[in-house]
């Protein structure tokens, strides 16, 4: 494992002491390059407004890395927008939190006056776009558009997290880095980009703190998936689609199907279609309902679907299990008459 210790401090100075450490091939104060045959570093850094600094990161590690981040002796602000591979924060003193592919989460907001731990597993690619402001650029310039969110913040001792996988930030994402590969992409364009996304960002925070009165964007992940679970089973006939849920929880769609999968060990669809037939066979079996009635009730298009499902599923159709299960009742029903018709009498 490769160690870096490092002090909060605008990206700028950090670099200047990690270029110096390190001995880095380059860096002048705008692009950082570093190769080796264990890891490639390159990050290039952009300062045209007073008390902002945003960075793009591009690195490829073989060994697993560890940067320890010493609290700032002056107040910053640090936003992390992660774009793709993963990478797991940690506030000292707390769990590690995954940033990134098949996590929840993709930015994290926190106070650079808190201790963090930041882990990139071995044999990794990520890339993320960070975001560094003063704490008077914050209180100057946001809170005269957000009224009262300094206030909040600084009653706030957690870091912050959220996912921000809308499509303004993902494709914000995907230009920033996909037009500095090809070398046309302008300085101003990345402040732009790199301030919507912040925006959107405080503009999740504010709303939050306004719905439920705290400073907090972190969201459960088993809250989450029990209430995407509870969706499903409540609404059989008409399910909330896939585009619906990502939206209603903010998260990509692989990051659902992945995330649910992982915990109830199917993905929703499947989950869906196993909570239909299981009210299938009870319907079939305890009702007199024709068939069809309940291929619509369970929100089958047409019978036929739901006769060949119901085939896979329980080996046999529909109406063969509601004669069987008929027959097998009246068959155990009988076997009782022989006792109550036989003429014995009691008392």
């Amino acid at each position: 494992m490769e160690i870096f210790e490092f002090e909060q401090i605008f990206m700028s100075e950090s670099l200047d002491i990690i270029s110096r450490d390190l001995g880095i091939e380059i860096w002048d104060k705008e692009r950082l390059e570093h190769s080796s045959p264990t890891h490639d570093y390159k990050i290039n850094l952009y300062k045209q407004i007073e008390g902002v600094e945003i960075g793009t990161f591009d690195l490829r590690v073989e060994d697993e890395h560890l940067l320890v981040g010493r609290p700032s002796r002056d107040s910053y602000y640090s936003f992390r927008f992660m774009f793709d591979g993963v990478m797991y924060q940690e506030k000292v003193g707390e769990k590690k939190v995954a940033l990134g592919d098949d996590s929840l989460y993709s930015a994290s907001f926190y106070d650079t006056r808190n201790d963090m731990r930041f882990y990139i597993p071995p044999h990794s690619r990520l890339r993320f776009v960070n975001i560094v402001i003063t704490h008077s650029f914050f209180e100057n310039v946001i809170e005269r558009y957000y009224p009262g969110l300094t206030e909040l913040v600084n009653e706030c001792d957690d870091w912050l997290l959220f996912d921000p996988l809308n499509v303004n930030i993902r494709e914000s994402l995907r230009e920033i880095f996909e037009e500095e590969a090809d070398a046309i992409f302008h300085s101003g364009n990345v402040h732009m980009r790199g301030m919507e996304m912040m925006n959107t960002f405080i503009n999740v925070l504010k709303r939050n703190s306004q719905e439920k009165g705290i400073i907090s964007t972190q969201i459960d992940p088993d809250n989450i998936l029990n209430q995407i679970k509870d969706e499903l089973s409540q609404n059989l006939a008409n399910p909330p689609s896939m585009k619906e849920l990502t939206e209603r929880f903010s998260m990509s769609s692989e990051k659902l199907r992945t995330s649910f999968k992982r915990t109830f060990g199917l993905p929703p669809h499947q989950y869906l279609l196993n909570l239909r037939f299981s009210k299938a066979y009870e319907m079939v079996t305890q009702t007199d309902e024709p068939m069809s009635n309940i291929a619509y009730t369970l929100g089958f298009t047409h019978p036929s679907h739901f006769n060949r499902g119901f085939r896979k599923q329980f080996g046999l159709s529909p109406s063969i299990l509601r004669e069987n299960y008929k027959k097998e009742q009246l068959e155990a029903k009988g076997k009782t008459l022989p006792f109550f018709n036989s003429g014995l009498m009691f008392g």
